[in-house]
């Protein structure tokens, strides 16, 4: 069985949601025959990056010149015009890889 977890931040970053669904799909690959791909955002960590953690292949995706601009302009009314943007473009990078990977 393929599982595709999605999260908004993954480990190595702190989250308590996604170190419990880590732990919970260890588990799960050690026991049974479960193949898990992870999708994740992040905060601490600021750039796309694909890695592997303890087996689990995980995708990171983020658009790091557009946060750049978002946080380099404070509060204001453009700051909701770029918060849409980076959601418009990290939402076409996973539908991409969704496609992809034929999910």
């Amino acid at each position: 069985m393929k599982v595709l977890l999605v999260s908004s931040k993954y480990q190595p970053e702190y989250s308590g949601s996604g170190l419990r669904a880590h732990r919970t799909h260890v588990r799960l690959n050690n026991n049974y025959d479960v193949e898990t791909e992870v999708i994740a955002s992040g905060v601490e960590f600021t750039n796309s990056d694909n890695y592997e953690l303890d087996k689990l292949n995980v995708s990171r995706v983020l658009s790091t010149k557009l946060r750049k601009i978002h946080w380099a302009l404070g509060k204001g009314p453009f700051r909701r015009l770029t918060n849409a943007a980076i959601f418009h473009h990290e939402a076409r990078r996973v539908h991409k890889l969704l496609v992809d990977k034929k999910y």
